[in-house]
């Protein structure tokens, strides 16, 4: 006679007695690997934060099948876009290094090379090259040995940016103030740049290698594309396609787009959101060819002010404001879903004491008049500070911070800080990371 519906026999109490104390570790790790093959990006990177055998076993998946890239760009902030072009680190690499930031407050900052010159103007790093920008033209210095390599005569420079196929150099116009965005194609993504190139032909050449926009307001090289909004406030998009530019006028904006030299322009993917006065945002999806207001409930902006703005200090002209814009990850837990469903934030910073500022990933640097540059990580609201007046003996004239960058080193991160006269190449030291390999 079977037992009673609802009851257990002594059968299954022994199955249960047996079975209760049983752990993960007692499973066998061939069929972890069984399971783990079956499982998703998503859900594979969650495997990484639960102990360290299942660390161990998704590390040698992602070995084994090269999902490195997909785990990165699926896992990091902004798709880990801004990173792979700031380095010559692995996808791997790149991936371990986003968590360093979490030991940021404990970070240490020192202070490798200090390079004195004359009216410095911007900073982009490119791979293992950092770009130092001034009136007259580039100074190419290599990351590693920080030696400079070559230099790029231009008049008028305000910035240079590269990619694997292409090079940007903005310049500016002595009427007005607009810019000229011209856009290169590159030959080859590890060529010499040639100097005469930066010249701009009075005729232009129709293989379509290179186009300039002659006004523009805010311009923006990601990856392969560059975005640029002219004076009439048409989104233009120059992509590279089989080493000849395509350009396309993807909208335009029928109200008024600031004239700063803050971020504007962000690109998720290929939707772009441009970031207009007072924090609100529009955008032009790839599907679209028109601007569309953002709703602040998918969207929401969150301003940080300095509440003691002072309206006299001196700071650099059109960066008293500054907007970033962070999309996370699905699978993270310090976000809530109920203020952002869209897991995307838009952080608008309005001081007027500030003269730079820098996104990178979910990390925000900011320099401002006094030499101090501080670095906020936006996942854990936690902040970092430091000042340029700390690495020289004698006292640093016109201390105000220019121009910032950042370089992922394996295990580390290299910060540039530039002031007028002073270029710093900084080491962020951070305690190693468990989930390091």
């Amino acid at each position: 006679m079977s037992a009673p519906t609802g009851t257990k026999s002594s059968l299954d109490n022994e199955m249960i007695s047996r079975y209760s104390s049983a752990s993960w570790d007692d499973i066998p790790t061939e069929i972890f690997i069984y399971i783990f093959k079956k499982l998703n990006i998503t859900s594979l990177r969650c495997c990484f934060a639960v102990n360290k055998k299942w660390r161990d076993i998704t590390t040698c998946i992602c070995d084994k099948q090269d999902l490195w890239q997909a785990l990165a760009e699926d896992g990091m902030v902004n798709h880990g876009v801004t990173q792979q072009f700031k380095s010559t680190l692995s996808w791997k690499d790149l991936y371990f290094n986003s968590f360093l930031w979490t030991k940021l407050p404990s970070a240490e900052a020192l202070k490798l090379h200090e390079v004195e010159l004359s009216d410095i103007r911007n900073l982009r790093v490119y791979r293992d090259k950092l770009l130092v920008v001034h009136p007259y033209g580039v100074e190419c210095y290599d990351i590693k040995s920080f030696q400079a390599i070559r230099s790029i005569l231009t008049l008028n420079c305000v910035d240079v940016q590269e990619s694997d196929n292409i090079l940007m150099v903005v310049t500016e116009n002595n009427y007005d103030t607009h810019y000229r965005v011209t856009v290169f194609i590159k030959l080859d993504k590890d060529e010499e740049i040639n100097i005469e190139i930066f010249h701009m032909p009075l005729r232009m050449p129709r293989d379509g290698s290179i186009h300039a926009f002659v006004e523009s307001l805010h311009w923006r090289l990601i990856g392969n594309r560059v975005y640029v909004i002219d004076k009439k406030c048409v989104l233009w998009k120059c992509s590279a396609i089989n080493r000849v530019l395509s350009v396309k006028a993807l909208a335009k904006y029928y109200g008024e787009i600031p004239r700063t030299r803050s971020s504007t322009i962000h690109v998720i993917k290929e939707d772009v959101y441009i970031s207009l006065k007072w924090g609100h945002l529009v955008k032009v999806t790839k599907n679209t060819r028109m601007f569309q207001k953002v709703n602040t409930i998918e969207i929401p902006t969150r301003n940080i002010e300095n509440s003691t703005l002072n309206t006299k200090a001196p700071r650099r002209e059109g960066f008293n404001t500054f907007n970033a814009f962070i999309k996370f990850p699905f699978a993270v837990e310090f976000i809530d879903r109920s203020v952002a469903p869209l897991n995307m934030i838009h952080y608008h910073y309005n001081d007027s004491k500030m003269t730079c500022a820098l996104q990178h990933g979910d990390v925000v640097i900011r320099g401002f008049v006094d030499g101090e540059v501080t670095i906020n990580l936006l996942r854990d609201d936690c902040k970092y500070n430091l000042n340029v007046h700390q690495f020289g003996q004698d006292e640093v004239k016109e201390p105000a911070v220019i121009a910032l960058d950042i370089c992922e080193l394996k295990g580390m991160h290299k910060l540039f800080v530039a002031t007028k006269h002073k270029l710093y190449n900084v080491l962020l030291k951070c305690p190693n990371d468990r989930r390091k390999t």
